[in-house]
């Protein structure tokens, strides 16, 4: 009974390790867009909302999905796929806001609350050089 425990207390933290992990992937062409492109999207796309909903004030300005560490030498990206699909569900989406500011805090929460973008890292001269962190870092 006492080594069905310990087996048990012992598979209980690797069975939510490894729940919370992604399996092993492979860095396919293409399948991947990098932090800087993503951000260039997510911008294109702000601004196409914007002028969609207050044509006199928009304006193209470069918007940031991550804040950076500078401690940390790393490159972050996104699924392509699903990156794509939550900028194409933005643009698609009737936001009604009130003003440009209100239009970005509903932007920024649906992309937040809605759009599945797991962070891919890849660390950059370390031991782990080229090897993809396998959990999915949420801020």
């Amino acid at each position: 009974m006492k080594n069905n425990l310990t087996k048990f207390l012992i598979a209980l933290p690797l069975a939510f390790l490894c729940g919370n992990c992604v399996k092993n992937q492979s860095i396919n062409d293409n399948s991947l867009i990098s932090l800087n492109d993503a951000q260039k999207e997510y911008s294109s796309v702000i601004f196409l909302k914007t002028a969609e909903y207050f044509p006199s004030q928009a304006f193209y300005f470069p918007f940031t999905l991550e804040t950076f560490d500078f401690r940390c030498h790393r490159d972050i990206h996104y699924n392509k796929s699903d990156f794509q699909t939550c900028m194409k569900n933005i643009i698609l989406f009737n936001f009604q806001p009130k003003t440009p500011d209100d239009l970005l805090s509903k932007i920024d929460t649906f992309k937040d609350n809605l759009c599945d973008l797991k962070k891919i890292i890849l660390f950059k001269d370390s031991i782990t050089k080229g090897e993809l962190n396998l959990c999915e870092i949420n801020p």
